[in-house]
């Protein structure tokens, strides 16, 4: 029901948000059918993409995020850093920050989609109950991975 349409509507906005943190590029709020015409070349892509399509992509795009996280949490461990401490945690999301977006469009390359292919195949989907569970559990796995690892959650 519309609950569960508002539920996938916030995971789709929080991983916009992740999204435009990761690559400071603003997509909260741009919704399916805004300006339609002005981007339906790039969309043309996007459109073509299945659903499957995208949930695979969304998978590896997540483990490729957590993956650099991990790299940076062992190295930080490594030189004995406390990650606790908050000046030491806002260093390691700079260093994430400046590394997960090439991490995440070599991810996507890997599946022939570029981050805008991504990103609009992610609008077109928006609605789409499996697409917004699918993220959902991505996005919590790697919450509960990133914990594990002993980050401070974001």
């Amino acid at each position: 029901g519309g609950e569960e349409v508002a539920k996938v509507k916030k995971v789709v906005e929080r991983f916009q948000k992740l999204y435009e943190n990761v690559s400071g590029e603003k997509v909260v709020g741009r919704l399916p059918g805004d300006g339609k015409d002005k981007n339906a070349a790039e969309t043309a892509v996007a459109v073509s993409i299945s659903k499957e399509q995208l949930i695979q992509a969304a998978k590896i795009y997540f483990d490729a995020l957590t993956n650099v996280m991990a790299t940076i949490v062992a190295e930080a461990k490594a030189e004995g850093k406390d990650l606790r401490n908050p000046q030491v945690a806002q260093e390691m999301q700079i260093q994430f920050a400046e590394k997960v977006t090439d991490a995440g469009e070599e991810a996507l390359k890997g599946e022939g989609l570029s981050t805008d292919d991504f990103k609009a195949a992610i609008e077109k989907y928006a609605n789409d109950p499996q697409v917004g569970r699918t993220l959902q559990m991505l996005q919590i796995k790697q919450q509960q991975e990133l914990m594990a690892m002993g980050v401070p959650t974001m």
